[in-house]
């Protein structure tokens, strides 16, 4: 990478905060505008900065012109602080990075989401549906707290919204992989995933077991702390997730610890719970 092209990577955005709503157990949307960003693929991320605190990488649930909503769960204190904001509030943007989502082509695809890995695909369904494709959704939680996003991909139109929820407190009780044996595939073209780890390997092994015949692109994650390839803290295999992902082919994911293991934020391997 040259130096013109590492400055302007490395470019921060301001950015404000114009709205601000709770999504469900621990989740939070900050919608904001960020003039002169670049355009997003879905499935790619931001490094969003509060000063004071660290960068956190975030995949956008939307993006419209200069408007970029970031989808976010309260999981340790830096994202316990974008919690904290309220309109008018000012952080700073820096990306887009990484691979998102090939949408092109697609014309019946399976969008499986748990938790909070809803929101790229959220972005991913508006793409879709601009594309006139008929994306077919599927999203997972623990409750009905645990879900989210539900109400506005209803709202889109021309999709199927399915909901699973493990004490059956919201939708069908079950883990939203439940949807591969319990549904016809045979007009689905390709499936988008996001979510937990355990999850994504389900359906890895479902696809691989069932020679199930589609492109499926699973976004992956591990502690990103740069953004840009050069710290390797996010190393799969012998591949990035900042730099070659997040996500990532079956192809690509074979003969990596995809599944097996991980590591945490001190660099620890930590095995993949399932």
């Amino acid at each position: 990478m040259s130096g013109n092209s590492l400055s302007s990577s490395l470019r921060r955005y301001p950015a404000r905060v114009l709205l601000v709503s709770s999504e469900g157990e621990n989740v939070k949307s900050l919608l904001l505008s960020v003039p002169g960003l670049p355009e997003v693929v879905p499935g790619q991320f931001v490094m969003a900065w509060l000063p004071g605190h660290e960068e956190i990488p975030v995949s956008p649930s939307l993006q419209e012109g200069e408007i970029l909503r970031l989808t976010i769960a309260a999981v340790g204190p830096t994202s316990r602080a974008f919690h904290k904001l309220g309109c008018g509030g000012r952080v700073l943007v820096r990306g887009p990075y990484g691979r998102g989502f090939v949408l092109h082509g697609l014309k019946r695809p399976l969008l499986m989401a748990g938790g909070y890995g809803i929101a790229p695909l959220a972005y991913a369904a508006r793409r879709l549906l601009r594309n006139n494709s008929r994306p077919v959704i599927a999203i997972g939680g623990k409750t009905s707290r645990h879900v989210y996003l539900v109400d506005e991909l209803v709202s889109l139109g021309s999709t199927e919204v399915y909901v699973y929820t493990e004490d059956g407190s919201a939708g069908r009780k079950g883990l939203v992989t439940s949807f591969l044996v319990e549904h016809d595939l045979s007009d689905i073209d390709g499936i988008l995933a996001c979510g937990p780890e355990r999850m994504l390997y389900e359906i890895y092994k479902f696809v691989k077991r069932h020679g199930f015949a589609v492109k499926v692109q699973l976004s992956t994650e591990r502690i990103i702390r740069c953004g840009i390839g050069v710290c390797g803290s996010c190393c799969l295999g012998s591949k990035l997730v900042c730099r070659d992902g997040p996500v990532f082919s079956l192809e690509e994911l074979e003969r990596t610890e995809f599944g097996r293991w991980s590591r945490d934020f001190s660099g620890r391997i930590v095995p993949v719970d399932h």
